[in-house]
């Protein structure tokens, strides 16, 4: 069992099951947040008034909570990720002919947070900004699993004794343990490659005026309310909800990849217990 790793994958396993539960307080709470700004914000609805040249504009209250409504929700986004890829990890099947979950296969296209990075190109698009490409998968390699595999088969033994030995670890569970270490490892390439993508895209729509910057150079222009100014604006308000939405979101994807690469490291090497979670009571 050593020489084959089972005994490391089940401490993967363990440490995952735990984050996953973590992870599901974290995003219950901010997402009862999130509710809660939403709720606030209505107070503010009404809350707006006109420019020296006629623009409409949201007052500082109103701008600010809605910022931080936005940010929570780029966050909440996050955080369902980092939930939901521990959970459909930890719940790979049993028998490893069965499929495993879309967001698995379909990963990093099925994170949250890389749509929120997608979503962020088409303003940069319309400011003629060139979009870099999003992350991709490599290649599969052979993992833990395959590995137990090629060892067992190599010890010679005759076919019925290794396929004995093959269904005994797929009923304890440890052919399930090896391929959650294997997932956690190929959802981990995901998210840090969705992570780096998602602070590229910040960075360039950063450079982009905002609101503010925007209704200055109008006014300092001259212009007045037209079709093509209030686009100007539009455009400069939805360039900071993308910018919101990606602040709030990418500290909680550097705490799951953080978190992620220190349970993929279990395996690897003992660091302790890392995560204890139960259905009422969290601790990291």
């Amino acid at each position: 069992l050593r020489g084959v790793r089972i005994i490391e994958s089940f401490r993967v396993r363990e440490e995952l099951i735990n984050y996953k539960k973590v992870c599901l307080h974290v995003h219950q709470q901010g997402a009862q947040l999130e509710r809660t700004l939403a709720q606030l914000n209505t107070f503010w609805f009404n809350h707006s008034e006109r420019s020296d040249n006629g623009f409409y504009k949201h007052t500082a209250d109103r701008t600010l909570i809605t910022d931080t409504r936005t940010k929570c929700k780029g966050r909440c986004e996050s955080a369902y990720d980092a939930r939901h890829i521990g959970k459909h990890i930890c719940c790979v099947p049993r028998h490893p002919d069965k499929d495993k979950a879309e967001q698995l296969t379909n990963l990093p296209r099925s994170l949250r947070s890389w749509i929120m990075a997608q979503k962020a190109g088409e303003p940069l698009l319309e400011a003629g900004v060139t979009v870099p490409p999003g992350p991709k998968m490599p290649e599969e390699e052979v993992g833990w699993r395959g590995q137990a595999l090629a060892t067992l088969e190599s010890q010679g033994w005759p076919p019925h004794i290794l396929d004995l030995v093959l269904k005994i670890l797929i009923c304890r569970g440890a052919d399930k343990a090896l391929r959650i270490r294997d997932e956690l490892k190929r959802a981990l390439v995901a998210m840090t490659g969705t992570l780096a993508w998602c602070e590229e895209m910040l960075a360039l729509l950063e450079k982009l005026p905002g609101p503010e910057e925007t209704l200055r150079d109008l006014e300092a222009k001259g212009l007045t309310e037209t079709d093509e100014t209030n686009d100007q604006l539009r455009n400069a308000v939805f360039r900071r909800k993308q910018i919101n939405l990606l602040t709030g979101g990418l500290p909680m994807q550097r705490e799951a990849v953080k978190w992620l690469s220190a349970i993929l490291e279990v395996g690897e090497r003992d660091n302790g217990v890392l995560f204890v979670a139960g259905d009422g009571k969290t601790r990291a």
